[in-house]
């Protein structure tokens, strides 16, 4: 600190020196270099206790300036390392939901395995389930003439129908009718589906004899079918077949 104070303190007497300096310039001969000098008589005090002489020229003060800028450099730098060290460590950040890495989906051979559907009933055991004695109201639209000629007929009959069914195969017998309708025929066909069949009428009795008509329906319940009738060749002499709809309910 001392030092310092005197560095200082020459550092305000450059001033001095500068003066001086520039009156020596003016007073010597221009040819001549002559490093000016400054000497002043010092008292004892809290820089120097003994006192004394102390010259100062252009060197000195130099060195001094030198000294002094080396010495606030010095000071400048203990100071950005004492504020360094007092600053409390960063915080760790928390990843954001970006950053944070999402779950990672099952594999497909991880999860559980689907259960198979489970098989449709058995077609034979429920298709023979239909079998029995059915009572048919049939609705007739139209007729079909031995002649080949197609005429509107509106009209309502009553049939007994027996059928049985075994495997795929549908087979049955007209067992009664009403309605002034041939009641002698036989019901021969096939189960396309679970509930769902194909079959062909014949007539076999004296009326009608071997003419046929087509029977397509669906068994809705165990107690209900619906289905269609339509003619199946030209009928016999003195006979007409019918398109007609067809509802049957389980005697």
């Amino acid at each position: 600190m001392k030092n310092f104070r005197k560095f200082s303190f020459s550092a305000l007497l450059c001033c001095l020196f500068v003066t001086a300096n520039a009156q020596t310039n003016k007073n010597s001969d221009t040819s001549a270099k002559v490093e000016p000098s400054v000497t002043l008589n010092m008292k004892a005090n809290k820089l120097d206790k003994d006192g004394g002489q102390i010259t100062i020229n252009q060197s000195t003060v130099e060195n001094g300036i030198n000294k002094v800028g080396d010495l606030l450099s010095r000071r400048k730098q203990r100071k950005q390392a004492q504020t360094e060290v007092s600053q409390p460590a960063p915080a760790p950040t928390t990843p954001t939901r970006t950053e944070m890495a999402a779950p990672t989906a099952p594999s497909p051979t991880s999860q559980a395995p689907k259960s198979s559907p489970k098989p449709a009933p058995s077609t034979t055991a429920d298709a023979a389930s239909y079998g029995g004695d059915w009572k048919m109201n049939v609705t007739m639209q139209e007729k079909y003439t031995n002649s080949g000629q197609r005429q509107d007929a509106p009209g309502n009959c009553e049939i007994g129908m027996s059928l049985k069914i075994v495997g795929q195969q549908l087979a049955g017998e007209y067992t009664w009718a009403k309605g002034g309708v041939c009641g002698i025929a036989k019901v021969e066909g096939t189960m396309t589906g679970a509930n769902t069949f194909e079959a062909v009428i014949t007539y076999t009795g004296g009326c009608c004899g071997g003419a046929k008509m087509k029977f397509s329906g669906t068994f809705t319940s165990k107690d209900a079918i619906t289905g269609k009738f339509k003619p199946d060749g030209l009928p016999g002499a003195w006979c007409e077949t019918w398109w007609a709809t067809v509802k049957g309910v389980r005697e």
